[in-house]
């Protein structure tokens, strides 16, 4: 195999239930049936399910990533996937399947996550799965690093955002595990065990190797809900819809065409400061803005309610719009980066590339106020070797700027104890959305007056 074909979704899924068969068929874009099935399909969830049972996770939460499984099934069609992994911490979800044939090559699989929500809780944070692959046992393996994250909304919270980042960097710690060849999961199978993000306190895992989600030897791609906007201040009054947010304009030089306003978007400044996300990568933005929409009907709770596509928003000439919700600027919140190959990777016939093949918005579906956004990609299908001595005369490598070599923060030597407390947080938030927020578990606390009052006037009778 020469080289690796990786499609990457992201999605912030507004805390509800997909529709598999509304989701499934504008999946993958330009579905002509000829492309070839990619070999590794990521997806990075925000908001997967709602707060009490994303905290709570289990059984709780296999539902929401059951949906995602039967999308991916019926989208696939004749091509079988296996989910190796489905991972959460709190409100951010990550989702890894592997075509079939595929899953022996896995070695290793390494897992982390961190909470930088209110409290450290994960109702914002990051979730990563490491794995590693290996055509034969005489080849070194290669490693993907695969993260979704979720940082901090509001306009005017850009510091707030790449502090989040610099915490994720800090504190999404992945630990080394014994290497082994994982079960080969049924895409059905729900009795995966879930990452709630305590990371283990074992004697052994204390005393293993700690690595950042920047690694000297592997991919990474960073995929997410970055909620960059595109003004640090909410619309005012004055600033309709209709005539000043993006619409549907075929022209670019039409002052209201989405290209306009990527000059406005927060993280490119930010990322050319470096004081985010450093070191990654962007393909060109060709879509519109991916956040914020309002269904422009009811339908939106129906199970059968279509997605919308750019070609619904454009078909009536100059007076078609973009359902705009008004109080938010429209903005490229969801966003996948990715780190470029390293200049110590062995030069080859032909040269090795990371080559983006597609990187768009899908349609807007019934369920939530973001489209999601995917990028198509294929890596060469060779190990990413640890970097040559720094003497090594052949290759001048500045090993303070790499990002891969040196990382841009530390490693937070109190990660472990501050998810472990997090966490404790999370099942108490957890439990008390669950019974205020859910009608299970309203129903159980009326359930429970019922019974106290039962009670007392039993024993009322017996006084």
């Amino acid at each position: 195999m020469e080289t690796l074909q990786l499609f990457l979704l992201t999605f912030n899924c507004a805390r509800t239930l997909i529709h598999p068969d509304v989701f499934s068929q504008y999946i993958f874009p330009n579905q002509d049936g000829q492309s070839p099935r990619p070999d590794i399909i990521v997806l990075n969830l925000q908001e997967h399910a709602p707060i009490g049972y994303a905290f709570l996770g289990g059984s709780f939460i296999a539902p929401y990533f059951k949906a995602f499984r039967q999308a991916i099934k019926l989208a696939t069609k004749d091509t079988i996937y296996v989910n190796t992994i489905s991972r959460n911490v709190g409100l951010t979800g990550i989702m890894v399947f592997v075509r079939q044939d595929l899953v022996s090559s896995i070695v290793s699989t390494q897992t982390a996550g961190v909470g930088v929500g209110i409290a450290e809780l994960g109702n914002k944070g990051g979730v990563g799965v490491r794995i590693s692959l290996q055509e034969s046992d005489d080849d070194e393996p290669l490693t993907l690093t695969f993260v979704s994250a979720h940082l901090a909304p509001f306009e005017e919270a850009i510091e707030r955002r790449n502090q989040d980042y610099e915490d994720i960097v800090r504190r999404l710690i992945f630990t080394s595990e014994k290497p082994s060849k994982p079960a080969h999961l049924d895409e059905g199978t729900e009795d995966v065990p879930l990452l709630q993000g305590t990371p283990s306190t074992s004697p052994s895992s204390n005393t293993s190797e700690e690595t950042q989600m920047y690694h000297p030897t592997s991919h990474l791609f960073f995929a997410g809900d970055f909620n960059y906007r595109t003004s640090s201040s909410r619309p005012l009054p004055s600033d309709s819809p209709a005539s000043s947010f993006p619409q549907p304009r075929p022209s670019p030089s039409s002052p209201q065409h989405f290209s306009t306003f990527l000059p406005r978007d927060q993280l490119t400044p930010e990322r050319r400061a470096n004081r985010t996300l450093h070191g990654l990568t962007e393909a060109p933005i060709t879509f519109p803005p991916t956040y914020k929409y309002r269904w422009p009907s009811p339908q939106a709770t129906n199970a059968h309610a279509r997605a919308l596509t750019d070609s619904d928003f454009s078909s009536s000439s100059s007076s078609s719009s973009y359902p705009w919700a008004r109080y938010r600027w429209p903005s490229w919140c969801d966003r996948i980066l990715y780190l470029p190959l390293p200049p110590w990777l062995p030069s080859s016939t032909p040269t090795p590339k990371l080559f983006p093949h597609s990187y768009t918005s899908l349609p807007l579906f019934p369920t939530s106020d973001h489209r999601p956004v995917a990028l198509t990609l294929s890596i060469p299908f060779v190990p990413i070797p640890p970097p040559p001595p720094p003497q090594n005369p052949n290759l001048d490598i500045d090993t303070e700027n790499d990002v891969r070599l040196n990382p841009p923060f530390p490693i937070d030597p109190t990660w472990r104890a501050r998810r472990a407390a997090a966490r404790k947080k999370e099942i108490l938030v957890g439990v008390l959305a669950y019974l205020v927020l859910t009608w299970e578990g309203l129903g159980l606390l009326a359930a429970t007056a019922v019974g106290l009052l039962g009670g007392w006037a039993v024993v009322w009778g017996l006084v």
